[in-house]
Formats: C-alpha cells, sequence, structure tokens
C-alpha cells in the first residue's frame, strides 16, 4: 500500500514560516483555504463555503458582525473575499494553541537560573544522557534539523523517507517552492494583510534548487513520543523504528539526502527515545479553544 500524508500538529503552527510538508502556504490562512478546497480533505467550493455560512444562523451572524454582509452568490470576488475572512478567522483560532511546559522545560528553566530542577522537572538518568546525545551535533545529527522552542528549525530537508510508489508526489520543497511563489493567496498576494516588508521569507525563497528535491519540512518534536506515525508519509510505524532509519539509512530513492552515518550505539538511541517523553505536555491556550469539538 502507498503511504498517505500525515496532518502535522496545529500546536505552536502559529510560529512556522510555512504550512504543508513541502511549504506550498506561507499562512495558516493560506493554509486552511488549501483544506477547505482540496479534493481529498473538505472537497468545498468557494461558493459551497459562504453557502454554509449563509445557512446557519449563528456562523452568518458571527460572520455579519466582524466583515459585515455575505456577498451575493454570482460576486466571485466578493465570494473569494468571504472564504479569506473564513480562513482567517480559523488562522486566529489556531494562533491560539500553543505548546505547553513540558518537563523538560521546567528541566531547562531550573538549570538556566542555577537551581535544582522541581519534583516535576526532573529527567532520570537515561533521559539526561539522551538529551546530552541529542545535543551532540556531530554524533547524533539532532539539532540540524530540530533545534530552537519547538525543536525544529522549520525548514526542508531530506532525510531519504520518500515512497518509491509515488514519487512523482515525492517532490517536496522543490515542488512546494514553486507553487508558495505562484499562490493566489501568498503574502504578497492582494488578499494578505501583511505589509510588503513581513514577506521576506516569501521574497528569499529558494526557486530551482535540485538540493531541495524530496525535502520535506522538519517537524516539531514536541509530543512526538504521542504523534505516530512518522514521516510526512506516515512510512514508519513507531519511534524506534524512527531511530534506525536514522542508524542505518543510506539515502532514498530521490535527491541526495541529508543524513550520515550516525555513531551512537544503541543505547545512546534509546536514551534520545527517552529523553523526547520529556518534550510531551498538554497544549495551553485558553481553555474553551482546548475542548473536543461540542463540548462545553
Amino acid at each position: 500500500t502507498c503511504a498517505l500524508p500525515i496532518s502535522p500538529t496545529i500546536v505552536g503552527a502559529a510560529y512556522n514560516d510555512w504550512f504543508f510538508w513541502d511549504g506550498r502556504k506561507d499562512s495558516l490562512w493560506a493554509q486552511a483555504i488549501a483544506s477547505m478546497e482540496n479534493p481529498v480533505e473538505h472537497d468545498m467550493t468557494r461558493g459551497k463555503i459562504v453557502e454554509v455560512i449563509r445557512k446557519d444562523r449563528g456562523h452568518a451572524r458571527r460572520y455579519r458582525a466582524l466583515f459585515g454582509e455575505l456577498p451575493a452568490a454570482d460576486d466571485a470576488e466578493g465570494v473569494t473575499r468571504a472564504v479569506v475572512n473564513v480562513a482567517k478567522s480559523i488562522a486566529a483560532y489556531e494562533r491560539q494553541i500553543r505548546p505547553g511546559k513540558s518537563r523538560f522545560d521546567r528541566y531547562a528553566a531550573a538549570v538556566s537560573e542555577g537551581r535544582e530542577p522541581p519534583p516535576d522537572g526532573r529527567l532520570t538518568l537515561d533521559e539526561e544522557l539522551g538529551l546530552r546525545s541529542f545535543l551532540r551535533v556531530q554524533q547524533s545529527q539532532c539539532l540540524r534539523c530540530h533545534n530552537g522552542p519547538l525543536f525544529s528549525n522549520g525548514t526542508f530537508h531530506n532525510i531519504g523517507t520518500q515512497d518509491r510508489l509515488t514519487l512523482d508526489n515525492e517532490q517536496g520543497r522543490l515542488r512546494g517552492v514553486e507553487k508558495v511563489v505562484s499562490d493566489e493567496f501568498n503574502c504578497l498576494s492582494k488578499w494578505s494583510d501583511a505589509p510588503k516588508e513581513a514577506c521576506v521569507e516569501l521574497a528569499a525563497a529558494r526557486r530551482g534548487d535540485k538540493s531541495l528535491l524530496g525535502a520535506f519540512k522538519a517537524p516539531t518534536l514536541r509530543n512526538v513520543s504521542k504523534t505516530g506515525p512518522y514521516m510526512h508519509n506516515g512510512k514508519i510505524g513507531n519511534l524506534e523504528d524512527v531511530m534506525w532509519h536514522y542508524r542505518t539509512s543510506r539515502g532514498g530513492p530521490l535527491g541526495q539526502s541529508a543524513l550520515e552515518s550516525a555513531t551512537l550505539t544503541g543505547i545512546e538511541f534509546d536514551q534520545i527515545r527517552a529523553f523526547l517523553a520529556t518534550l510531551d505536555a498538554r497544549p495551553a491556550g485558553p481553555a474553551r479553544y482546548l475542548r473536543a469539538p461540542g463540548r462545553r
């Protein structure tokens, strides 16, 4: 069977510059529109989206309060503007869902302040040794992709995980950058609220760079122990096999893999896996936004 794309988390997504595994969108709201229109996701036309809002009294009332009257069905530009407004509302919600403080965060705060970690911020010996291995760039290579507050540098890397059965869909950032530059809803479009000077990432995006072939965005490692399956296409089912991939991979079917031979032992990889579990935490944000849909 062919591997299927895995949905990246919305927790902390507001801090990203690029969206989707290939970075073909450069804002949360543009990403939301793509998901609504995608045939394998919501499969909705723009007219249908507006009609759903119009027919729901609550949605229609809230829309009018924020944006004014809904457009006529034959007003193509007005309909697109309404869909953009809806998507920006979704983005406003998603921006409220932030990473919570993990055991590692409490440990790191205490260490940086020169004090003893609190009981809920202590690491076991294996977890601490795993952290040390994680930080050894030459040996583990972890920090090359997974650094910063989200444990992701937000950029694109080829680590040889492409699916051989669907190679036309595995072009990664090489194709994604062309899509975002020409996107109807990108940062420089007439639909964007961003000032031109805020669009530096888009303006500096590398086009035609063959090193981006088969490269996908590095995901956050926060809550990684609970978010399998792994890789952009979900081809690896558990963290133990992820570790084996990093130990044994010598490249994939497309492009040039950035992986080098890792020099850690099996025990050290197990300790890294133990450390990664200390990054688990419930999301932070307003309580009403963290409840399951339909629950008050």
